[in-house]
């Protein structure tokens, strides 16, 4: 519970100090909990060690898609008490080969990258986020349910602290409910994550606990009108059902037949009335523009894309040439497969399925 508290307490500092000063804060807070534990007793150093873990995690979580070098820094404080299990972490990753596969082929991409400082620190993060992912897995000694119980603890924390910044009247962004986080889509994504989890654990065993939870996620969700995240969560739920399920055949069937009974309802199979069914303008914020030009570049270089972390470089914009595609601007495709084509081409997205 004192753990809980002190992650939600984290939570809100977040949003009411804003990213600019809590990110520092943040290095200071891992740094002064990573010495510390020096100068207590083992069953308390190990405590201290599982709650650097959880403050590490859910600084990614509260970082709006591309965490800062200080959020980078305080993952490293996190990270030290485990700088003893090199050896464990290191059969890990040889028992997983495409963890291996994927990596080594972002670092091959260093050999046609259109800024090769970029792909260094595209390469740095990576690993970085890839180590501390194998960290938590082995802190918590490989055991699903201790790991699940941990995720689901931390995506509470950001609900609980985001009813709490909601209180105080800090939780909006412009006209949208965005709670600790930096954007509606991200709460969304978590609150998603949320809901998956707690119907994962249902399908084994109906407890109230996770059901209150998957409630209260909904409820949320439908609040901040993350037409994204329900989209997304939506179609993963029913597709998570429907491959799990001893009657996949029949389902699998129900699914075709609804999404044919949406096509035929609708005036025309045309995008725009399906953006206007959905409450969106017919360009979806102008995303299919930023598609459209992100295609063309990704014409040019189909096999290699313009290396990792390459493409939106300040320095040179290979995307300039467009004029709605991602930039300096947008920083991202808004589609992770086509920003993983520009990326490294149809070499990674292979690499990628397989993975």
């Amino acid at each position: 519970m004192t753990h809980f508290a002190a992650l939600v307490v984290s939570a809100v500092l977040f949003k009411l100090l804003g990213g600019q000063i809590f990110t520092p804060l943040s290095v200071v807070l891992a740094g002064l909990i990573f010495f510390l534990r020096y100068g207590v007793d083992a069953g308390l150093r190990q405590a201290l060690e599982v709650f650097l873990l959880q403050f590490g995690a859910l600084i990614y979580m509260l970082a709006n898609q591309e965490p800062s070098y200080y959020e980078h820094a305080a993952l490293i404080f996190c990270l030290a008490p485990a700088a003893h299990r090199l050896r464990e972490l290191g059969r890990i990753v040889a028992a997983e080969g495409t963890v291996l596969l994927v990596f080594a082929y972002i670092v091959w991409s260093l050999a046609w990258s259109a800024n090769t400082g970029m792909t260094l620190a595209g390469i740095y993060m990576s690993a970085l986020c890839m180590v501390f992912l194998l960290v938590y897995v082995l802190t918590f000694g490989a055991d699903l349910q201790q790991i699940f119980r941990k995720v689901v603890q931390l995506v509470a924390v950001i609900m609980v602290g985001s009813v709490v910044v909601g209180a105080i009247g800090h939780g909006s962004a412009g006209q949208t409910f965005t709670g600790v986080t930096l954007h509606r889509n991200q709460f969304g994504f978590l609150l998603g994550l949320l809901i998956l989890l707690g119907l994962f654990r249902l399908r084994a065993q109906v407890t109230g606990r996770y059901a209150f939870g998957v409630a209260v996620s909904a409820a949320f969700l439908v609040y901040i009108d993350s037409k994204s995240s329900i989209i997304a969560i939506a179609l993963t739920a029913v597709l998570w059902f429907v491959v799990t399920a001893k009657r996949w055949r029949i389902y699998t069937a129900l699914v075709a037949l609804g999404i044919a009974a949406f096509v035929v309802s609708l005036p025309s199979p045309k995008m725009d009335h399906f953006a206007m069914r959905m409450g969106r303008d017919p360009t979806f914020t102008s995303r299919t523009e930023i598609w459209a030009d992100s295609a063309k570049l990704l014409a040019e270089q189909p096999y290699t894309g313009f290396g990792y972390n390459a493409v939106w470089s300040a320095f040179e914009n290979r995307l300039s040439q467009y004029r709605d595609a991602p930039g300096p601007k947008y920083g991202h495709a808004h589609n992770a497969w086509i920003d993983w084509g520009l990326q490294l081409g149809v070499g990674g997205w292979l690499v990628y399925i397989l993975f």
